[in-house]
């Protein structure tokens, strides 16, 4: 159900081989724990009709014993008869009502089970009902935002002169789009037609537009899950997260702990030569820098698994933020970020902007904001028609680039 609800989320990360090892582990968890009801339910069946299988018999034998020694030989063979019938009728009687029993005994445990299910949610509801009495008791508190401003100063003159010391160096494409032209799967509408793009690193690229006009499914086509009408796309580096991750529209979690969360689509044994002293301070760095380090405490620990779904437990902002700790782990050269700020506030847009330039990762973003034209060179604005245009970006007047 997860991986059908997210399916889309979970084909940005190309995380096939991640999800199917997970999906395989609950499977065999699902198969170990019916072979263990399997195996108790077969003996306490087995005992219950073995009962009543062999008190039948034993009620012959019990019968047997006397006649055979001499002690019925003064009744006639039809008194001898109904003797044995009666007798055989009482022995059957009273194993039906011992099985009568049996069978009340498992309705009795089910009701057990089931009582004490709602004596557990009684007691949760009447500790949530004695938090709430305690809360409007008490005075009410000033909800307090986050504070953002100490990560306005990652963006300062050392960055510009990096720049301008490799204005000579040739920069790393990641992709090179070609006469492309795409359209929704069985449709005939024609959302792009003509784009040539080209993705270098430190280049950031602001792909604008209406709703519904292609912005999304331009990063589906540059995926791989929708198929191109005409046109090449041509990929100069190889589609891993060290090196390109997408972030979509729908931030995608899989079940498992925090650190699990961070290190998605990776999986447990890709990461053996790493070392994770050196992880975990690193992760927890940057769980600071984007407000989180809450999280890790309601885990208790990068590494428990909690017991709860992640989309019930965080907030869409938390939900992002999480997500870009999940990009600023892996950092790669590039990332293509759906929408990926539009639950949060524009102080922390912006420290997730400026940290991605501190670390190096050169983004195409969709959104929305006129906030997010500061932190980009070009612009790729799609009209909604099927046409586009890309024009460089001027800030105070002057474009970042001179290109």
């Amino acid at each position: 159900m997860q991986i059908r609800s997210n399916s889309e989320s979970a084909a940005f990360f190309r995380s096939g081989r991640v999800e199917n090892d997970k999906s395989n582990k609950h499977l065999f968890n699902l198969i170990n724990t019916q072979h263990k009801l399997i195996r108790k339910e077969y003996a306490l069946n087995f005992a219950v009709n073995l009962f009543d299988y062999l008190g039948s018999i034993f009620s012959y034998i019990a019968i047997a014993f006397p006649i055979f020694l001499g002690a019925y030989d003064s009744l006639s063979s039809p008194d001898l008869s109904a003797l044995i019938s009666a007798n055989a009728f009482v022995v059957i009687y009273l194993i039906n009502c011992f099985t009568k029993l049996l069978d009340l005994s498992v309705k009795v445990t089910n009701i057990a089970g089931t009582t004490h299910r709602v004596v557990e949610l009684l007691q949760v509801l009447e500790k949530l009902k004695n938090c709430q009495d305690t809360r409007l008791a008490s005075r009410p508190q000033e909800i307090r935002g986050f504070g953002w401003s100490e990560m306005e100063t990652l963006m300062n003159n050392e960055s510009e002169a990096t720049c301008q010391s490799e204005t000579s160096v040739d920069p790393v494409t990641a992709f090179e789009i070609n006469d492309l032209e795409y359209t929704a799967p069985k449709s005939s509408k024609k959302l792009c037609t003509g784009l040539n793009l080209r993705f270098e690193q430190g280049v950031n690229i602001l792909v604008t537009g209406t709703s519904g006009c292609g912005k999304s499914s331009l990063l589906r086509v540059i995926n791989g899950i929708w198929p191109e009408v005409r046109g090449t796309i041509d990929y100069q580096v190889d589609l891993k997260p060290s090196v390109i991750l997408f972030l979509p529209q729908k931030p995608y979690f899989t079940d498992g702990s925090l650190r699990q969360q961070i290190i998605y689509p990776l999986r447990e044994f890709d990461r053996r030569g790493s070392f994770i002293s050196t992880e975990d301070a690193l992760i927890g760095e940057y769980l600071e820098k984007t407000e989180l380090s809450h999280i890790c405490e309601r885990t208790r620990g990068l590494d428990t698994e909690p017991d709860w779904n992640w989309y019930d437990e965080l907030s869409p902002g938390e939900m992002q933020r999480l997500s870009f700790v999940r990009l600023f782990y892996h950092k790669p050269k590039f990332a293509i970020l759906d929408e990926a700020t539009s639950q949060i506030g524009i102080d922390a847009e912006r420290a997730m902007y400026n940290l991605c330039d501190e670390l190096g990762i050169t983004v195409l973003s969709v959104g929305h904001r006129d906030s997010l034209l500061q932190y980009h060179q070009f612009e790729l604005h799609f009209t909604g028609s099927g046409d586009c245009s890309i024009k460089p970006i001027q800030h105070h007047g002057a474009s970042h680039i001179d290109r």
